[in-house]
């Protein structure tokens, strides 16, 4: 599968509702950054499903937009990500829309 055709499909794949997961699946593709293997996928172990996971690397990536501004919904989030980061050996990537998330992107270049 080529890297376009890869794009296309993780584009498919993402919640229909979150802009900004294409958003920054849109920035990792047209830096030229490795593509995660797969989006919105379950982690059985940790009853978890990160927005987008580089399996090989043990990366997964959350992607929060505004619906995950609430205090309610942060400690929902956190909670999900400590399972996540005790259950399995991933490591956890949380990307905001109200800070620099690009600035954090550069993390996936060395991938």
């Amino acid at each position: 599968m080529s890297r376009d055709q890869q794009y296309q499909a993780l584009l498919q794949q993402t919640d229909s509702n979150s802009e900004f997961e294409r958003v920054v699946l849109q920035e990792i593709y047209q830096r030229g950054y490795k593509l995660p293997d797969a989006a919105q996928e379950l982690i059985l172990e940790a009853n978890c499903k990160p927005d987008f996971v580089y399996k090989e690397d043990g990366i997964a990536l959350f992607c929060d937009g505004s619906i995950h501004d609430s205090p309610d919904q942060r400690k929902l989030d956190q909670v999900e990500r400590d399972n996540l980061k005790y259950n399995t050996a991933y490591t956890v990537l949380t990307l905001r829309h109200d800070e620099d998330w690009g600035a954090k992107l550069v993390i996936l270049a060395s991938l």
